[in-house]
């Protein structure tokens, strides 16, 4: 266990704190980070024509986000 967290600990750049309601990765949008929900959930989600979200799926402590955005180039939800 003490080598596995002592490999992933290379990829570790910081810590990103964010406001409840704040959006942390933007659909369409291109990035290279992938971060793991610390503490507190997120959600995925897709905009409607409307302007309505549609919820994908949930994050909860120990998931990882961003990742279709460092693999695919581009994001495909918030």
């Amino acid at each position: 266990e003490k080598q596995e967290l002592a490999f992933v600990s290379i990829f570790k750049g910081g810590e990103l704190s964010v406001d409840k309601g704040a959006t942390v990765l933007v659909e369409g949008s291109h990035s290279a980070h992938l971060y793991t929900v610390l503490s507190g959930w997120a959600f995925r989600y897709k905009l409607l024509p409307d302007g309505r979200r549609q919820i994908l799926n949930y994050s909860m402590p120990g998931d990882l986000i961003g990742l279709q955005g460092s693999l695919m180039g581009e994001m495909q939800h918030s």
